[in-house]
């Protein structure tokens, strides 16, 4: 399987190549299973593989904080809510085996065209920057979803896939909007 996310010397993570994420997680400030104290490539390896992550009730929230004016808060978490449901329909797509619809999906509502839709210059300049690599590395790895999608490529594609979510993951992990 390939690897999304890296540990790098000196306190960040580097995203499928886009650059280093800094985050309390990678310092053990974030527990998983109580005492356990996994990095932030463990926490995306337990997505990748598919293996729920145990209850976070008693974790202290350790994320890096991200302050937006109201309506661009809004207006982002609006927006991941639709990736979440745009990654639901594609799964969807996929099993019933639309290609070119999980393509399409991918590209208009995750991929690197539907910047603009997602009004990214305006949440950008609010955002660290890793947060800001992370946004990137996600319609990146959506328009490489779609063109892996187009070849009619099963597992191809969902290991496409898997790079769209890890980065959801990676990104959630690390921040948190407010």
């Amino acid at each position: 399987m390939r690897k999304i996310l890296q540990n790098v010397s000196g306190g960040g993570l580097l995203l499928a190549g886009m650059g280093t994420i800094p985050v309390a997680a990678q310092q053990g400030q974030i527990s998983m299973h109580g005492g356990d104290t996994p990095s932030m490539g463990n926490m995306v390896s337990h997505a990748q593989h598919r293996e729920p992550m145990s209850e976070m009730s008693t974790v202290t929230d350790k994320r890096i904080t991200v302050s937006l004016p109201l309506t661009l808060r809004e207006h982002m978490l609006a927006n991941m809510r639709e990736h979440l449901e745009t990654i639901n329909v594609i799964l969807i797509a996929l099993n019933d085996g639309k290609f070119d619809e999980a393509a399409r999906l991918a590209e208009s509502k995750l991929g690197m065209s539907s910047l603009g839709l997602h009004g990214a210059k305006r949440t950008g300049r609010y955002m660290p920057e890793g947060m800001r690599r992370a946004g990137l590395a996600l319609h990146k790895a959506a328009t490489r979803f779609a063109l892996k999608a187009q070849e009619e490529d099963l597992p191809g594609s969902y290991r496409a896939l898997e790079e769209i979510t890890a980065t959801c993951v990676a990104c959630h992990t690390a921040y948190r909007v407010r």
